[in-house]
């Protein structure tokens, strides 16, 4: 088997699995995003956000949805919020 026809099939085996478009190798910016897509799409987003101030929205978001579940479990679980709370003043 000559040197060209292995080439071809190497090339011919990359295309079948992806890593080789159609004789176009990926560069280190496609492989880069492949595997790193999420963190520079989430870092470009939280960029977008400090600099248009929202969030502080998201901030507040946050902290409604907080006193929302520490009220639900207070409520539901009232003797032992209260016998922690009585703990925690006794030791003061």
């Amino acid at each position: 088997m000559s040197e060209e026809n292995k080439n071809e099939e190497e090339v011919k085996d990359e295309v079948k699995e992806g890593t080789v478009i159609e004789g176009f190798e990926e560069n280190k910016f496609v492989k880069l995003f492949n595997l790193y897509g999420g963190a520079v799409i989430g870092g470009i987003i939280a960029f977008i956000l400090c600099c248009t101030r929202i969030y502080m929205l998201l901030v507040y978001i946050l902290i409604i949805v907080a006193g929302v579940f520490a009220g639900d479990y207070i409520q539901k679980n009232k003797e032992k919020v209260k016998d922690k709370i009585k703990s925690i003043i006794d030791k003061v």
